[in-house]
This record gives structure tokens, C-alpha cells and sequence, in this order.
């Protein structure tokens, strides 16, 4: 695990020298942690802090299991609007019938959401959240006291990043060490 949070470290700080067009994502990444690590742990320790449950010797898993939980769920929504183009469909239908406007067929109007669903995911907002999503799994890794012992930071925060950073040798190593299922299988 140590090494695999090595290599996570390496890819992140090694990608603005080594791939200066993946630089741009490899910055937005960085800034998005540095904010992370100010703003959203701030928040977290001072909430738990106000209301008594904070354990400073951080390793209850605290930070990390937050941290973690926030990547799932941003995953979840990601997926969640990637998979609504049914819905597109069925509403623009519904509405076209309903204002008795001309008929589109309804395969036209599934490429077309399609498209549209793929045109926003590509915009630079969208970006920017997949990057804050990127910089909260590092964080979660790098925060985890014990990330070999914390199934949800393995599975929301090192296993989708596993086909970007990690080498085969790594990914191999973590499915022998690690409990069944933690990491995908790709």
C-alpha cells in the first residue's frame, strides 16, 4: 500500500515535468488540493470539533473516511447524469406531444441527449469537477493513517485511480494483499 501511495504521489507531482500537456490537469489537480486541504479539512475538524468528536491522534479514520464518502458520492452523481438520457428522452417526448409540436422520432432524440450529455461532460466546469474529484481521492489516500486497513478510501479513492497511476506490478501486489474485491479488476 505504501507503495502504491508512493507511486500516486510521484504521478501527481511527476506529470507537470514529465507530460507538459497533461501539466494543465496535473495543476488543477494540485490547486484543488491545496484548497482541499485548507478549506474542506478545516470544515470537517471544526465541525467534528465543536460537537466533541474529534480524535486528534488521527487514526480513527475520521478525515479519510469523509474525504472518502465525498468521492463515492461525487461518483454516484457523475455516473447518475451520464446514465439520465432516458429521462432527456422521455421528457422532450412527453413535451413535444403535450405542446403538439412536430414529432421527433425517438431515436433521433436519444443521439441527440446522447451528444448533448457528451458535450457538457467535456466543458471546463465539468472538468473542474472531475479534478476536485481526483484532488479528494489523493487527499483521502495521503490522509489515511491506514489505507490498507480502510476499504472505503481502496475502493472510492485508490481503485478509480488504478488505470491512470498505477502499475500493473502495483495493481497486482494490492489484489493479492488486500481483501477480495477491494480493488477492480481491469
Amino acid at each position: 500500500m505504501n507503495r502504491a501511495t508512493g507511486e500516486a504521489e510521484s504521478w501527481l507531482a511527476g506529470t507537470m515535468v514529465d507530460f507538459p500537456a497533461a501539466s494543465i490537469s496535473a495543476a488543477a489537480i494540485n490547486a484543488a488540493m491545496d484548497a482541499l486541504t485548507d478549506d474542506i479539512a478545516e470544515a470537517i475538524v471544526g465541525m467534528l470539533n465543536r460537537n466533541g468528536c474529534f480524535d486528534s491522534s488521527g487514526a480513527n479514520h475520521m478525515l479519510c473516511d469523509f474525504l472518502a464518502s465525498i468521492a463515492c458520492a461525487m461518483q454516484r452523481f457523475r455516473k447518475e447524469f451520464q446514465h439520465q438520457v432516458a429521462y432527456i428522452v422521455s421528457a422532450i417526448l412527453k413535451s413535444r406531444k403535450k405542446g403538439k409540436l412536430s414529432v421527433i422520432p425517438g431515436p433521433v432524440v436519444n443521439v441527440v441527449a446522447h451528444a448533448a450529455v457528451d458535450v457538457i461532460t467535456k466543458l471546463l466546469p465539468s472538468h473542474h469537477f472531475d479534478d476536485v474529484l481526483r484532488a479528494i481521492r489523493f487527499l483521502a489516500i495521503s490522509v489515511c493513517p491506514e489505507p490498507e486497513d480502510h476499504k472505503a478510501v481502496v475502493q472510492c479513492c485508490l481503485s478509480p485511480l488504478e488505470n491512470y497511476i498505477l502499475s500493473d506490478v502495483i495493481k497486482q501486489e494490492l489484489r493479492e494483499e488486500l481483501p477480495r474485491g477491494w480493488m477492480t479488476r481491469g
